[in-house]
């Protein structure tokens, strides 16, 4: 039983090192990725934004922003903390949306504040269907709904002696755990699918464009269509949903200026 702030981070420093031992190839996709997304918000933010129009100013410093989010994800998974991992990638994938449709519209910024952006009449508009996972995503959101019905059953059936507290550890029989880890690569490949969209000119630098395409096709094949398609469902409901995400970005004209 967890008493102290000291008992959570003991555990938390014990899953750790069990995720890593057993889980790295998760992480070395995952860093490497990250890495290349970092050199990328480098490579603009060095640059005068004055000359740039607001919708561009505005996605690239939202493109900033997400790679804390998606930071701060990625470190409460390798805590196991899989349920407040999943709550911030929701987050990624609403601001995600948002920068598709500024993208696609980009007269209409003025949708972008408040209620006047409803992400289910948004996604209808931008064509997006698969979106069950986005309510999977909200329900561990939401009052903490479906971990709490988990825990629940588990305890009915005798598979655990209370309700979970702390880190968790990793392992695929954790329900938690493989949504957090798959959709949080999900999003962090759209992120990079899409960040080139306002910053073509990234592609200038052969080196980073050589790294980029490498990266992106590891990640696609190697991990995602590869490793994750083997795991059945919610993974593969949740790649229907970035499939579609991902194919309307790819039919977003480059932003010159």
């Amino acid at each position: 039983m967890l008493k102290t702030i000291q008992d959570f981070e003991i555990k938390e420093r014990f899953v750790r090192k069990k995720f890593l031992n057993t889980y790295y190839g998760f992480c070395q996709y995952f860093e490497k990725n990250f890495e290349l997304l970092l050199s990328a918000i480098n490579f603009f933010n060095q640059k005068d934004w004055n000359y740039f129009r607001w919708e561009k100013r505005y996605c690239l410093a939202l493109f900033v922003k997400l790679s804390s989010t998606l930071k701060t994800s990625y470190q409460l998974i390798l805590e196991g903390y899989y349920s407040e991992s999943i709550m911030l990638t929701r987050a990624i994938y609403e601001a995600l949306v948002r920068m598709v449709f500024i993208q696609l519209y980009p007269n209409r910024g003025e949708e972008l504040l408040g209620k006047k952006f409803k992400m289910g009449e948004k996604e209808k508009e931008l064509g997006i269907k698969n979106s069950s996972f986005y309510s999977i995503m909200s329900s561990f959101s939401h009052g903490h709904e479906i971990p709490v019905f988990f825990d629940l059953i588990d305890v009915q059936e005798g598979k655990s002696e209370g309700i979970t507290i702390g880190p968790q550890s990793p392992g695929e029989e954790n329900r938690d755990f493989r949504v957090a880890i798959n959709i949080l690569m999900f999003y962090l490949w759209e992120t990079l699918v899409l960040i080139i969209k306002p910053l073509p000119e990234l592609q200038s630098d052969n080196n980073w464009k050589a790294k980029y395409e490498t990266l992106i096709k590891e990640l696609e094949h190697k991990y995602i269509r590869t490793y994750v398609n083997t795991r059945g469902k919610p993974s593969s409901i949740a790649l229907r949903g970035v499939d579609e995400v991902l194919d309307i970005t790819k039919k977003i004209p480059n932003w010159k200026t």
